[in-house]
């Protein structure tokens, strides 16, 4: 029964928390994407860019990509706190080297089991400029990526977030869990944690997009690695290319986080456990 209640939870958690900042999510995604295409649709303030996406393609452009990225959360956090609990099983006192080590063994499990889901959800973010089967569905375009790339498709510039992601989750992980044992409001902790794993691994986050974005449509890939990729981006943007979208980030990763932890002490507290 608590295994239901917990997945229950955590599914209402992820549904609430992901629409409530699907807007800023879309169009940070938009920006870091736009570096790729260079087309400055989105190279502009906070309200000129979303004032562009309802001329684009109405209010509900805010909210494209916004459904996969929930089925794309579920399974992650149906993962990463179960996994990271699981190692963190039986041990009352661990150094902050232990929390980091265990949050990026969790990081590899995580983003190696829902990596095709997180590609999808991002190329099915882009705009109608962006991506020519744009009025396509999940299903469709995971068909006519296998059928003309074979199913490995699934896993483009899967490189670039298996080398990043894991510390993502590591460091978020070991900051949350030393604000937790000097007894901080879980809420707070995790808007804390946020704003510093965001701050801190924000440019790894537009290499990744540039590499699932890499050959959209068919076309002749632009970056032939990470180390190309990042060069290619310097060139062309500076250090300021690492940190397109990071403003609108903030926005949404503060708030996300917060309430993510919050949800996840909170179901501790009461006794609800895991699958």
């Amino acid at each position: 029964m608590d295994n239901i209640i917990f997945i229950g939870s955590s599914i209402i958690s992820v549904i609430v928390n992901k629409t409530a900042v699907a807007p800023f999510e879309r169009l940070k995604l938009l920006k870091q994407s736009d570096i790729y295409y260079k087309m400055n649709n989105y190279n502009k303030n906070i309200i000129n860019s979303f004032k562009f996406i309802y001329k684009n393609e109405g209010f509900k452009g805010y909210y494209r990509g916004n459904l996969i990225n929930i089925y794309r959360m579920i399974p992650a956090y149906a993962i990463k706190y179960p996994v990271y609990d699981n190692f963190m099983k039986n041990k009352t006192k661990t150094s902050y080297g232990e929390k980091f080590y265990y949050g990026y063994l969790t990081g590899l499990i995580q983003t190696t089991a829902t990596y095709p889901i997180d590609f999808l959800r991002t190329r099915l973010t882009l705009d109608n400029k962006m991506l020519k089967l744009y009025k396509t569905n999940l299903v469709n375009y995971t068909k006519h990526l296998i059928k003309n790339n074979g199913i490995k498709s699934l896993y483009n510039g899967f490189s670039g977030s298996i080398l990043f992601y894991p510390f993502y989750i590591a460091i978020q992980f070991s900051i949350f869990n030393y604000f937790k044992e000097y007894g901080y409001n879980p809420l707070i902790s995790g808007g804390i944690t946020g704003m510093i794993t965001d701050g801190i691994m924000y440019p790894s986050d537009i290499i990744r997009r540039q590499l699932q974005i890499n050959g959209v449509n068919e076309t002749k890939k632009k970056y032939s690695g990470i180390i190309n990729c990042i060069n290619k981006i310097y060139i062309k943007e500076g250090i300021n290319g690492f940190y397109k979208g990071f403003g609108i980030n903030l926005f949404k990763s503060i708030p996300e986080a917060a309430i993510q932890f919050a949800v996840y002490e909170y179901c501790k507290e009461i006794g609800l456990t895991y699958l």
